[in-house]
């Protein structure tokens, strides 16, 4: 007993007060109050509470750690599904931006058709109310297209057909 306590106090030649009764009940106990007695007596057992405190933290931790990685993997599928609609954002702001363009180039194109038809007869030298002469009385020639295809005209045609192109393929709406 005097090699199991060491550094407590307890000794040959020490004197340790006990309590009246505690004699009775070391002597009367069980092996295992025996040994809860001598840990006690060592000093043995604040450091097997300090083990179940620190074994406590461990598992607290461990536990933390788990719901950690739950919360990690969620947002790394979150992080998938939010790039994948960051690619569709893209995509349809390109086809707003191509739309937009070619829509503004019909405009323009519509524009300065009207103009260059408005244009047209007095660069002619020629007047539209002027009846024409195998017209009826009174009435004046419609002005026809002209058989050749104008330079403004493929633009024209040109941009109609990438304005529908346009629409057919269309903003995407994945995301």
């Amino acid at each position: 007993m005097q090699d199991g306590v060491p550094g407590t106090g307890l000794g040959p030649r020490a004197y340790a007060i006990i309590g009246q009764g505690t004699i009775s009940r070391i002597i009367e106990s069980k092996p295992e109050e025996l040994r809860l007695f001598l840990e006690e007596a060592a000093g043995v057992s604040k450091y097997k509470e300090r083990r179940r405190e620190t074994e406590s933290r461990l598992s607290d931790t461990r536990e933390n750690l788990t719901r950690v990685e739950d919360i990690l993997r969620e947002l790394t599928a979150n992080l998938d599904r939010l790039e994948q609609q960051a690619v569709g954002a893209r995509q349809d702001r390109d086809l707003q931006d191509t739309h937009g363009t070619r829509q503004g180039l019909l405009w323009m194109l519509r524009a300065n058709g009207a103009r260059a038809l408005a244009a047209g007869p007095r660069r002619a030298g020629t007047n539209a109310h002027v009846a024409h002469p195998a017209a009826p009385h009174g009435a004046t020639p419609r002005t026809r297209p002209p058989e050749r295809p104008t330079t403004l005209n493929l633009l024209a045609e040109t941009a109609l057909v990438l304005l529908r192109e346009s629409r057919e393929v269309g903003p995407s709406k994945e995301a």
